[in-house]
């Protein structure tokens, strides 16, 4: 009887290529995971930026309406205050205190610190500005910082 020759993959060779698709897929799949964790990540920075860069823009009008008044949240030391609300023309300073939770947005802790410097102008004053916008991400912390150094507009 005269064999015919089949044609087909045997059961090993479907069985590889399963395996070499398989891992194919979960290596995308993990790629793309990183990918959007990447993504989350920089979408908090952007938004942390802007918290912090706004709350610095505020300490600052603050200085410019009047010099007297800023000073006195700023005593020797540092001096730091929690700003876990949006930022308006009526906000004020509140007590001084760290944040104790992340309440800007449901993500952010927002701190400001003041520190009174020596200025190089004798009888002038400084004050270095913090402005610190942190969260939460899993099991890691990140944070964003702006600073800027105020003095007397005279």
């Amino acid at each position: 009887m005269a064999r015919t020759k089949q044609t087909g993959f045997t059961l090993v060779e479907v069985l590889i290529f399963i395996t070499i698709i398989s891992m194919m897929f979960i290596m995308s799949l993990s790629l793309a995971t990183s990918s959007l964790r990447a993504i989350k990540t920089n979408e908090n920075r952007t938004y942390a930026s802007y918290h912090a860069e706004a709350l610095r823009e505020w300490v600052t009008s603050e200085r410019e309406a009047d010099w007297n008044t800023f000073l006195t949240h700023a005593p020797e030391g540092a001096t730091t205050y929690c700003f876990n609300t949006v930022l308006d023309a009526s906000s004020v300073w509140p007590e001084p205190g760290e944040c104790s939770a992340n309440e800007l947005d449901g993500v952010y802790a927002r701190n400001v610190t003041l520190t009174r410097q020596a200025s190089q102008i004798p009888g002038s004053v400084q004050v270095l500005v913090e402005v610190t916008s942190a969260w939460m991400e899993g099991q890691n912390s990140y944070d964003v910082e702006a600073q800027t150094i105020l003095s007397s507009l005279n």
